[in-house]
């Protein structure tokens, strides 16, 4: 490493970019191509122009604030020279710092943090500040007061640069690879500039403050060659460039590689299909983009689609017919359910509307009790040797009650599976003229409810206090806001029999029967109580934060604790026998044992998060299974009319009750059922047994047939195509739901879940 080695980050700018977007290009394709997977050219093509680009752009970024630098030291010394040298040196850390700091505090919890609303300029000057004084202080350090600087120095930084990028790299596919795009392209542009680092340092990493003749003489001829090819391999760089951008994902293969296993080239498509929406409406065509028109903005994946117009307005490639077939003799190898019953004669009819109409007259004099348990799996409580030995509660609970083994939340977040729960309805976020709390209360029922401050907080607690005579907010995160280290259940029981204990045990005739809702957090929680807490110190449990699964089985036994609690409750109070139980969760949880998860809930529609727990408990009913089709969207339907309270002011409800099958097994007739599914990355349709998933932004279709594959590994999409037709027709017939978790889009939420004006 001579003296006169060219000058830091070297004048070949657009070869060092390639070749370090080589070392990524290498990381990236041993991510994207699967074990035992032929290669595939396209796929490769793609990722490999992409982070190119980047990197030859970096590059050249980098290149030029350095010359500018290096002419501010050049022209004049002293101290003020080298911090001007810096701070031009640093500033293209402000095309990082920027858009990451107008994105970084958009999140609820983010947005309440101190310095939230005004971090779009002092994120990107303390950025530029912190960068700045590094690169002074590592000048200081190479030179080290003499004019030359010291190779051994340089030789450590260059290892401190190769160390950082391994570091970088490593953080960026192994921490939230789901969530935070902008911070992880952040990552990826310095992991980029790193790299470069590296290529460059040759002899120093600042200008030499006094170059050599031989450093800045170039011959005419060879400044001349020189130009020439770095401008013709840039424009060459700028037409493949085009061609990726319009031909590169034209494959739904190669999309569904770069979802879920390309980290750097998914950010790079996202990003460039947010910079490159013509008509601003989310969607861009670019890239294998879902958007149909990106010069039409009432044409895009949100759109619900028309029937019978020959367009195709949510442009999922199919024209909304009205007379699509059923999906009964879609294929021959569909399954056939023989636990099915025969048809109905008409001595089994009028015996079940005499049951009907009896279990209906019980239920019109008793009180309900609804407990949701957040973020708990169906497979939790399974019925295996292993679940009924730990949590005994729970199922005493099940075991007498109606249980719904194909019951499906709507989302995998809180937010709208409550306010589904609420309303009955598939937009639930839209404006609802009544929620099943103010029918009940307006039909006499004294309605109370026990939540946690942090799901108030972000499923939003106007929708959620709605027709309630009162409710306690129980605060779940008094130490640190959204991080819940203390155990909550024991209180939520506790709460719930407070308010039983201001009533008498058997209402007298004329009382108004109670409706208790009871929300238990601490499943949700599980990676965040503490195991020193006191009610969670008596489980059996890992102190090792990575044990999520025996933490989360914790969890779960602690609530059931609280369930026994409650249940004695019931029974001291005479009221287990006058009361109606429903047990939900309102979604599911990942425990990481599919890598198309997030770290624990949200954002996609796959059965490890939406699979949910559902039973309801009438007293005097057979307890049995229903293998009906249902979903949170049922229970206001079924409460209803289980309350008598059938009310022409509702408005038309998008569920079915669930009264039938709450009867004799042998009187129950299943019926084919849509359920609509809606998430931030995904929208799908649930008509069993198929189930179809879209990623809109992606273009994504991935179909499944749950009966035979319920754990989704092999999608039917391309194998059987009128299957896929008719699911997405069904799909494009029904409402999209925006979900938008940002502070802002709760806000929206809030304002419209107000009740509309009589």
């Amino acid at each position: 490493m001579g003296t006169n080695a060219q000058a830091p980050w070297g004048s070949d700018w657009f070869k060092i970019g390639l070749f370090a977007a080589a070392v990524l290009v290498l990381v990236e394709t041993t991510a994207l191509v699967a074990p035992f997977t032929a290669l595939d050219g396209r796929l490769l093509w793609t990722s490999a122009s992409l982070l190119a680009s980047l990197s030859v752009v970096v590059s050249g970024v980098i290149t030029f604030s350095q010359r500018a630098a290096s002419r501010i030291h050049t022209a004049s010394q002293g101290p003020l020279a080298a911090i001007t040298h810096a701070a031009l040196l640093g500033s293209p850390v402000l095309l990082i710092a920027v858009p990451v700091a107008s994105t970084l505090f958009q999140g609820s919890y983010a947005a309440t943090l101190p310095g939230a609303t005004s971090a779009h300029w002092w994120l990107p000057l303390a950025a530029w500040t912190a960068v700045s004084a590094a690169l002074l202080a590592l000048r200081s350090w190479i030179y080290a007061g003499n004019s030359e600087p010291r190779a051994q120095r340089v030789r450590a930084l260059m290892g401190a640069c190769l160390g950082l990028a391994l570091v970088l790299e490593f953080v960026n596919r192994r921490v939230k690879t789901g969530e935070y795009p902008t911070i992880h392209g952040a990552i990826l542009v310095v992991t980029l500039a790193t790299i470069l680092a590296v290529l460059h340092l040759r002899g120093t990493i600042f200008t030499h403050p006094h170059p050599s003749p031989s450093q800045t003489r170039t011959s005419p001829n060879r400044f001349v060659r020189n130009n020439f090819f770095r401008l013709t391999g840039v424009l060459l760089m700028m037409l493949n460039l085009a061609l990726v951008l319009r031909h590169g994902l034209s494959d739904p293969a190669a999309r569904h590689a770069i979802t879920h296993r390309g980290l750097h080239t998914g950010l790079l498509v996202r990003a460039l299909r947010g910079t490159l929406d013509m008509d601003g409406d989310g969607y861009a065509q670019i890239l294998g983009g879902a958007d149909c028109d990106d010069m039409d903005p009432t044409r895009n994946p949100q759109v619900q689609e028309l029937l019978d117009n020959d367009v195709d307005e949510n442009c999922d490639g199919h024209i909304g017919r009205s007379d699509m077939p059923d999906l009964g003799p879609l294929s021959p190898s569909t399954p056939q359910n023989d636990s099915l019953p025969p048809p109905l004669t008409s001595s089994v009819d009028d015996g079940r509307r005499r049951t009907h109409t009896s279990l209906l007259t019980r239920t019109q004099a008793m009180n309900v009790l609804l407990i949701t348990v957040d973020a708990l799996r169906f497979d939790a409580l399974e019925s295996t040797p292993e679940n009924r030995r730990d949590y005994p509660a729970f199922f005493e609970l099940l075991d007498g009650s109606v249980r719904f083994d194909r019951a499906f939340s709507p989302a995998a977040g809180t937010d709208l599976s409550l306010a589904t729960l609420l309303t009955g309805r598939v937009d639930a976020f839209a404006a609802t003229r009544t929620t099943l709390m103010e029918a009940m209360q307006s039909a006499g029922w004294e309605t109370f409810a026990v939540l946690p401050s942090e799901v108030l907080r972000y499923a939003g607690s106007t929708l959620l206090v709605r027709g309630l005579n009162g409710h306690r907010r129980m605060v779940n995160d008094r130490y640190q806001r959204d991080v819940g280290t203390y155990s909550t259940s024991k209180r939520t029981t506790d709460y719930g029999l407070d308010f039983l204990d201001q009533r008498d045990p058997i209402p007298p005739h004329g009382t108004p029967h109670f409706w208790l809702w009871l929300h238990y957090f601490d499943v949700h929680e599980h990676d965040e109580i503490q195991p020193h807490d006191q009610e969670f110190r008596g489980f059996s449990i890992s102190r090792e934060p990575g044990d999520r699964g025996q933490r989360y089985r914790a969890t779960v036994a602690m609530v059931d604790r609280s369930i026994a609690t409650l249940i004695s409750g019931l029974k001291i109070r005479g009221l287990w026998d006058h009361t109606i139980v429903v047990l939900a969760s309102d979604h599911g949880e990942s425990m990481g044992e599919d890598p198309r998860l997030p770290d624990h809930h949200g954002r996609v529609l796959y059965n490890g998060l939406i699979h949910i727990p559902l039973a309801i408990r009438v007293p005097g009913s057979t307890p049995h299974t229903s293998l009906r089709v249902t979903g949170l969207v049922d229970l206001m339907p079924t409460l209803l009319e289980l309350s008598g309270e059938k009310g022409d002011f509702f408005l038309p409800l998008d569920g079915a009750s669930l009264v039938p099958d709450l009867l004799a097994p042998a009187l129950t007739v299943l019926e084919p059922r849509t359920l609509a599914l809606n998430e931030s990355d995904q929208r799908g349709v649930l008509r069993w047994p198929y189930k179809l998933l879209w990623r809109p932004k992606d273009k994504l279709f991935e179909l499944y047939n749950l009966e035979s594959d319920f754990s989704e590994t092999t999608d039917l999409s391309t194998t059987e195509p009128e299957a896929l037709q008719t699911m997405m027709g069904l799909l494009g017939s029904l409402p999209a739901v925006k979900i938008d978790r940002s502070i802002k889009g709760r806000a929206i939420r809030e304002r419209a879940a107000h009740p509309p004006a009589p």
